[in-house]
């Protein structure tokens, strides 16, 4: 379990890097990641949404992919891909 654990938080690592190659630029919002320990990722610019709510919340509303996100996710997720990171969108939405 604990070489489990260590992959995992490497595997974190290494997301939290890239995603700060792609999103860190003038203008943009904070990121947030939150990977939990069966590997899920919550990614998102609202950390109380990524960071404090367990799943999604109430008032939140379905997003229109990028059209209705604040950050780029689907061109991250392309990004990722090339080095192996495969992220499979499971659900979105907007923060209330």
């Amino acid at each position: 379990m604990p070489l489990k654990r260590s992959l995992l938080i490497l595997a974190g690592l290494f997301l939290c890097w890239h995603l700060l190659q792609i999103v860190r630029q003038p203008g943009r919002k904070k990121l947030y990641v939150k990977i939990d320990d069966d590997g899920a990722v919550k990614i998102g610019t609202c950390m109380h949404c990524v960071v404090r709510e367990k799943g999604r919340p109430i008032r939140a509303w379905n997003a229109n992919g990028d059209a209705e996100l604040d950050f780029p996710r689907d061109p991250l997720v392309h990004r990722l891909a090339e080095f192996g990171l495969q992220i499979e969108i499971e659900q979105e939405y907007v923060c209330p």
